[in-house]
């Protein structure tokens, strides 16, 4: 009994001895995994560098294509391969995307930011904060890794501000046919800004010009839609290219314009609709024709179809406009829809056209 014991007690100690000898060669694979990642992160960090002072501009104007240049070194002891630069933000491009540094080389990569992606207040000339980082995905000791990136940052600028920020030709301001109608943005501009001169529109949507107000940093840019614009929605740009006290022209700037154009003929309502009607059923609607603008209707000419019936309502209208009776006599069962077209002869020899669609629902009895 008690060499039985003795067994047990010498297979319990060859166990903790197994286990304590798992457990040093296991905190030694580790350390020596740790020991290569910390050498490995330390040639990543210590290997790539960037001066400090070249991770910060000082203040850029909101442009397509401002330029910087990186500096960049390899003070480690090997050769490094950067496989590509890799950047958290869209607006960012590097040249070149890849290069290889031997040890002390520095190479001078050229970075192109897109500023007109920084969110300025169109409205203000105050400067925001940009950053983007800038990370490495290099081979080191045939390892692909990607490394520990860079932070850039800066401020940018606004070379004017708008109000308002985007100029729209709808609600009780839309366009309406012929009428000339004009609207009016203030633009002002910064302190090293001399002149603000138009260089594009939209020519074949509006006309633009721009002048200045005495004494004040402000200008006054006038839109006026064409006549020829069609009925519906529309929408464009007018680039205004600013000048700096030197002379020199600034980066362009974009300034939207868009709108809604509606037909001076307006139908009360848009739509006539009959509803649910049965087989036989003869029913009428009225409907007013009559012009946004005010002015008088002349004549009205109605293109007829699927047995529509229209006729002037015996009463006149005491707003200048005209009431229609629309008339139709169900005969089958059918989902009924159609339009009519409508031309409207104006007091002064215009004219315009409108569609004005019918619908019913005819059910039998």
């Amino acid at each position: 009994m008690k060499l039985r014991i003795s067994r047990w007690r010498f297979k319990d100690r060859v166990v903790e001895r197994l286990l304590l000898l798992s457990g040093v060669l296991l905190i030694a694979a580790f350390g020596a995994w740790f020991m290569k990642a910390r050498s490995l992160d330390s040639k990543i960090n210590l290997g790539l560098s960037i001066p400090s002072r070249a991770l910060t501009f000082d203040t850029a104007v909101v442009q397509s294509g401002f330029e910087w240049t990186l500096p960049v070194s390899n003070k480690g002891d090997e050769t490094v391969r950067v496989l590509e630069f890799e950047t958290s933000c869209g607006c960012t491009k590097l040249e070149p995307t890849s290069c290889e540094l031997q040890p002390g080389e520095t190479r001078n990569v050229k970075l192109t930011l897109d500023l007109t992606f920084v969110k300025v207040d169109p409205g203000s000339l105050a400067e925001v904060l940009f950053n983007a980082t800038i990370v490495p995905r290099i081979q080191v000791n045939h390892q692909e890794v990607r490394g520990v990136g860079w932070r850039l940052g800066g401020r940018v600028r606004p070379l004017i501000a708008t109000t308002p920020q985007v100029m729209t030709f709808g609600g009780s301001s839309a366009v309406i046919g012929s009428r000339e109608q004009e609207m009016v943005a203030t633009v002002r501009a910064a302190d090293d800004i001399s002149d603000i001169q138009i260089e594009n529109s939209s020519m074949e949507l509006f006309g633009a010009s721009i002048s200045a107000r005495e004494d004040v940093r402000e200008y006054r840019l006038h839109v006026r839609p064409v006549a020829s614009l069609p009925v519906g929605e529309f929408g464009g740009t007018v680039i205004l290219r600013p000048r700096f006290l030197d002379g020199t022209s600034a980066p362009p700037i974009s300034y939207i314009v868009k709108g809604e154009k509606l037909s001076e003929i307006d139908a009360v309502p848009p739509i006539v609709n009959f509803g649910r009607c049965l087989v036989g059923d003869r029913s009428a609607k009225r409907v007013l024709i009559r012009s946004r603008i005010g002015r008088e209707v002349d004549r009205i000419v109605v293109s007829s179809i699927d047995g529509l019936r229209v006729s002037p309502a015996p009463e006149p209208h005491g707003e200048g406009g005209r009431m229609l009776v629309i008339e139709q006599e169900f005969q089958r069962a059918q989902a009924f829809q159609t339009k009519l077209c409508i031309e409207v002869q104006m007091k002064g020899g215009d004219a315009s056209r409108v569609e004005l669609p019918v619908v019913a629902y005819v059910v039998v009895k």
